[in-house]
């Protein structure tokens, strides 16, 4: 290999300008890449949704059945599921109009999962085809570059947020993340030849480079917040470069920093995470030296890779983890820095690798790590950093030697075949975490979970108790309980259920409030419905739960409970848009034409984009009436 230190040594290390003859192995190279990732992960494409997210970012989603410019407002203008990633929640929507069809006659769906994971794993081709670019630009020799990116495109670590489909997410900050670093170093080292042979700067292209990159590094970060990072990022690759930072590298990356406040604000504000523990900032480092640690030995040997690996800050404290483990990457790094002049492009992408993890290290807190802090899909981008460690130590072997490590690309190319297979559908999926740990207590919430879904009811009940005996503090576990109790006609048993379950984690009141109205849009019997409405209100009086109590009672007829409900809703959230909308409905119904008008003009005024009170105005126009009639 050229030594990037030897080129630092020499002065400003240059970019290897592309050459005719180079183009043969490029496509070589690509067509390579291509077919590793259709081989890996082609077989996904017929699976169906996963009963972990999808079903609520996609499935039963309003917003994507189908998408409309209301939905398009919402996603740009407020945080959705607690994650501001409008750019993530507009190309759903884009795919969701491609994947529509004709509704399931059993579940009523209207989405093709095939559509979706046929886009995630076209991205992946795409994001490994940057990867082997970024190397090349780096001066590693195509070929090692090549065994670089198959490393990231093939590593098991990868299936997860490559067949997951509510994963996109990482697949479209991976693409912009990494257009964006490329093009920003791009906009520092572009050259041009000069009449007497020297290169020199061209301003104007460096700046048309900088502005693309700017503007990738703003998607990225809109299609997830952890985009944020993306400055800290650079950093190891320009020092791999430079040995000394440009100057305008700095002013470059100050922008960026300007930039990313307003993003980490807002992601920050969506994303509190309240029932995450508490740790004192020393304790941090630990737990994120032990996330460090669990991810090097998972990318070294990856042989059991879960959805769920309950690794949370509670779990490796009792565990004693915090005081040892932290020490591996510790002496790793502590070793490649003494060595940096002879492994500089390991370091960089050592570097790399812990600066794309810090947000979800633990020394920030995230909704995720009250479940567990680490998790495969936080490994995407990162993973950078270990394709150029891969491709810098395929580069210093000899060719006899570094023709043998096709072989453990190889190892790892079936390991991920097999990985893939568990994702077929969520049984399968959440099995794999119960048969690998049986004492998970979110395993057997989510197989507890599906099982009610697929309405097998007496099973999903030995599950739920099995997770409220490992962990009796999560709401999710007695919300599983209460529905399969409840879907085999222990009804009052269910109610109790939910009772203890919020003696134990209050936000099991969500939880009820959610069931309500999942059995209101079934609609086969409001009575039952009804239950959960009134215990919902019991547990949380808020207008959410007086809106869902208000349909409940309409759809049993009982118009005056009703408006009674929605009018407590109303003076709750003034600004309430579905109570000022069913009250409305309600007191139409209830022939107060001039009060139902009040409040359709509330409500449209609140939410213009919405159809709902606005169609209900032109229908009660049509019929004569005219809109501004004060309020009774």
């Amino acid at each position: 290999m050229s030594n990037a230190v030897e080129r630092l040594r020499s002065g400003v290390a240059r970019p290897k300008r592309s050459h005719g003859r180079e183009r043969p192995s490029l496509v070589l190279t690509g067509a390579i890449l291509a077919f590793a990732v259709l081989a890996v992960f082609g077989q996904a494409c017929r699976y169906d949704f996963i009963n972990f997210d999808d079903h609520q970012t996609l499935v039963r989603n309003p917003l994507m059945n189908p998408p409309t410019l209301h939905s398009l407002k919402v996603w740009w203008t407020s945080p959705c599921f607690q994650l501001y990633d409008p750019m993530t929640a507009t190309v759903r929507g884009g795919i969701a109009l491609l994947a529509r069809v004709p509704p399931d006659p059993e579940t009523g769906d209207t989405l093709n999962p095939w559509v979706f994971h046929t886009v995630n794993i076209l991205l992946h081709i795409g994001v490994t085809l940057l990867v082997y670019r970024l190397l090349v630009y780096l001066q590693i020799r195509p070929w090692p570059a090549c065994a670089g990116a198959l490393l990231f495109a093939i590593h098991p670590a990868q299936v997860e947020p490559v067949v997951w489909i509510t994963s996109i997410k990482d697949l479209l900050y991976g693409t912009f993340g990494l257009v964006a670093i490329w093009r920003f170093l791009v906009s520092l080292g572009h050259t041009v030849g000069t009449a007497d042979g020297e290169p020199e700067l061209d301003p104007r292209r460096a700046l048309c480079n900088y502005l693309f990159a700017t503007l990738c590094f703003v998607l990225a970060m809109l299609s997830k917040p952890t985009g944020v990072i993306l400055p800290l990022l650079v950093l190891p690759l320009l020092w791999l470069q430079w040995q000394q930072l440009p100057r305008q590298a700095w002013s470059r990356l100050a922008i960026w920093v300007v930039l990313a406040i307003p993003i980490a604000t807002v992601a920050k504000y969506s994303q509190p995470a309240p029932y995450t523990v508490s740790l004192p900032i020393w304790r941090r480092f630990g737990v994120a030296g032990d996330a460090v640690a669990f991810y090097l030995f998972k990318i070294v040997w990856p042989k059991t890779l879960l959805l769920q690996y309950d690794r949370n800050p509670t779990y490796i404290t009792e565990h004693g983890l915090i005081w040892w483990t932290w020490i591996v990457p510790a002496v790793l790094i502590t070793i490649l820095w003494l060595n940096r002049r002879r492994c500089a492009p390991a370091l960089a992408g050592m570097c790399f690798f812990v600066a794309g993890l810090f947000p979800v290290l633990g020394f920030f807190r995230f909704n995720f790590q009250y479940y567990s802090t680490v998790a495969d899909r936080y490994l995407y981008l990162p993973m950078f950093g270990i394709a150029l460690i891969a491709a810098w130590a395929v580069e210093r072997l000899t060719r006899r030697y570094a023709v043998l490590s096709l072989l453990p690309l190889l190892f790892l190319a079936a390991r991920s075949a097999m990985q893939v297979q568990y994702w077929q559908d969520s049984l399968k999926l959440f099995g794999h975490v119960l048969e690998n740990n049986p004492e998970s207590a979110i395993g057997n919430i989510l197989f507890a979970n599906e099982l009610n879904r697929r309405r097998d009811y007496a099973d999903a009940i030995g599950y739920a108790r099995r997770s409220i005996q490992i962990d009796p503090h999560r709401s999710e576990a007695y919300a599983a309980l209460a529905k399969a109790l409840d879907g085999v006609g222990r009804t009052d048993e269910a109610v109790e259920t939910f009772r203890e379950g919020f003696r134990h984690d209050f936000r099991t009141r969500v939880l009820v409030s959610d069931y309500a109205l999942e059995l209101l849009h079934e609609g086969n019997n409001p009575q039952h419905a009804l239950v959960f409405a009134r215990l919902a209100v019991e547990l949380v009086p808020r207008a959410e739960t007086y809106v869902n109590l208000g349909s409940a009672l309409a759809e049993t007829n009982d118009w005056q409970g009703a408006r009674h409900a929605l009018e407590t809703a109303v003076s709750l959230d003034p600004n309430n848009y579905n109570a000022q909308c069913d009250l409305g409905t309600v007191l139409d119904h209830l022939g107060d034409r001039a009060g139902a008008i009040a409040h359709y003009q509330t409500a449209a005024s609140i939410d213009p984009d919405n159809p709902a009170a606005v169609a209900a105005l032109k229908q009660m126009s049509s019929n004569g009436l005219q809109p501004g009639v004060a309020p009774p």
